[in-house]
């Protein structure tokens, strides 16, 4: 996801040992992953939500589409294809 490798990440928890103490480091720990699962919720329902909307736009194109050449097939005269439609 971050694409941090081990030794970065060991450095990452030194510094933090350092400047918050080895007594407050687990509630920040706590802390930072509720925040992280509280923003990976809210990405994921924005995903969700987009798709959504996606579909639905995708769904209604085909239904008129669908509408329009069933029209189409209406419109025609029967016994006429649409080879002799364009020799006309």
């Amino acid at each position: 996801m971050f694409n941090i490798g081990s030794g970065e990440l060991l450095i990452i928890l030194i510094v933090a040992l350092v400047l918050i103490g080895p007594k407050q480091l687990p509630q920040a720990a706590r802390q930072i992953g509720r925040g992280v699962r509280v923003l990976t919720k809210l990405s994921n329902t924005f995903r969700k939500e987009i798709q959504k909307l996606s579909d639905e736009v995708v769904e209604k194109e085909a239904r008129e589409q669908g509408k329009a050449s069933t029209q189409d097939k209406d419109s025609k005269p029967k016994g006429e294809t649409e080879d002799t439609q364009l020799k006309e």
